[in-house]
């Protein structure tokens, strides 16, 4: 991973084209990419191997199997995708022209380990998924420069919305829930939780001490009570929101 590495600081020094980065990931054939590769048997992982600010992103995404990421697109960046192992499923779509349309699907393409997939805004939109429902797959995606957050799209009405990146893990090392949070991210988390339920006094105390969402969570991983269900699932549900790919 780490000649993988060098070779494309390399070649972001040279401005190569997508081109010139698509063959070069053609030729990556080596299996060190699994000592990143973590899993989640509910859903799709996101683990960052390498980033350099306003360049790039390299991340390893596992997939359990019939899981799915949302249509997304990739703003002003390119994205290259390298099947490493299992069957991935890549859906294009027709960006929305409508309000309240079923967004128009321009075709698709199956790919086994070894194959990769260009696109980015020029091109469409898209979706990544597994097909299999017996075997997990594992995608290496290459983005330059970076994204660090994109559009969503309900695929019956085309409507989008703006979510964050997260990561599962970061160069190896496993996200605690609380750190898959971006900072960016806390002020409409609140926001949107205060939208959802209003907090009795000692949660809202406990989550001003923190000044950040790991309150939250120490509160909710102790209390057994209603309201703190309800909350519970609201974080799983904006979690699940941040995680696109």
């Amino acid at each position: 991973m780490e000649d993988l590495v060098a070779g494309i600081n390399m070649l972001i020094a040279k401005d190569a084209s997508p081109e010139v980065m698509v063959q070069y990931f053609q030729n990556y054939k080596n299996d060190d990419w699994k000592k990143y590769a973590m899993w989640d048997p509910y859903r799709y992982t996101r683990n960052l191997i390498e980033e350099v600010d306003g360049k790039y992103s390299l991340i390893l995404l596992c997939w359990p199997e019939s899981n799915a990421s949302a249509i997304h697109d990739h703003p002003n960046s390119d994205c290259i995708m390298k099947c490493l192992s299992g069957t991935v499923k890549e859906t294009r779509f027709a960006w929305p022209e409508k309000k309240k349309t079923k967004m128009t699907e321009t075709g698709y393409t199956v790919g086994t380990e070894g194959d990769v997939i260009h696109i980015n805004d020029d091109l469409g939109l898209h979706r990544v998924e597994n097909p299999s429902s017996s075997e997990g797959a594992v995608t290496l995606h290459f983005y330059f420069p970076c994204i660090h957050e994109c559009l969503v799209f309900d695929e019956e009405t085309g409507k989008a919305r703006r979510v964050k990146m997260t990561y599962t893990s970061i160069r190896g090392v496993k996200q605690t829930p609380q750190q898959k949070f971006l900072p960016s991210s806390y002020a409409h988390f609140f926001e949107e939780l205060s939208n959802f339920v209003n907090l009795n006094n000692c949660l809202v105390s406990d989550i001003g001490k923190s000044g950040a969402s790991g309150g939250l969570f120490a509160v909710l991983h102790r209390a057994e009570n209603p309201l703190a269900e309800a909350v519970r699932r609201f974080v799983l549900s904006f979690e699940n929101q941040l995680e696109v790919r």
